[in-house]
């Protein structure tokens, strides 16, 4: 049973990642290239956001390379604490007058970004992903190294 749980928690694991990681490329996308970069300065000069021009383009590279990571399961709990900042950030400078639900511009899914920014922050990347693969050698290369140590 322990090992189905395992198992179950693997694939959740990919599927949040792969599903963040493509929204994630496909809004920086929309941003940069749809909506436009002065567009989005604007509408951070317009909330009183610092530094507009910053962390619009902090926003959307975070958002594009920060996607790509995600996908391949690289330096996963990184990317998700930028990531959950930016939904904090997001909530309080922006969103937060205009409540919750999305058709008044509010921040349910802000809020569902930030959580699954948390998820992945507290669980990593899961086993298939190159974290997977490039912290586990390490790890185990440290066992191994502290095993021969012992006398």
């Amino acid at each position: 049973m322990k090992s189905f749980v395992g198992f179950l928690q693997g694939i959740s694991l990919l599927l949040v990642r792969l599903a963040l990681g493509c929204l994630l490329v496909l809004h920086a996308w929309h941003r940069w290239r749809e909506v436009g970069m002065a567009s989005e300065i604007s509408h951070l000069q317009a909330h009183h956001v610092p530094q507009p021009y910053l962390l619009a383009w902090g926003s959307v590279v975070l958002e594009a390379v920060g996607g790509v990571m995600l996908v391949f399961g690289l330096l996963v709990p990184l990317v998700a604490a930028f990531l959950l900042a930016q939904q904090v950030l997001t909530i309080v400078w922006i969103k937060w007058a205009n409540g919750v639900f999305p058709h008044d511009d509010g921040f349910e899914n802000n809020l569902l970004l930030g959580l699954l920014a948390l998820l992945l922050l507290t669980f990593g990347s899961g086993r298939a992903g190159l974290d997977a693969l490039i912290f586990r050698r390490q790890r185990e290369d440290n066992e191994r190294i502290a095993v021969r140590e012992v006398p």
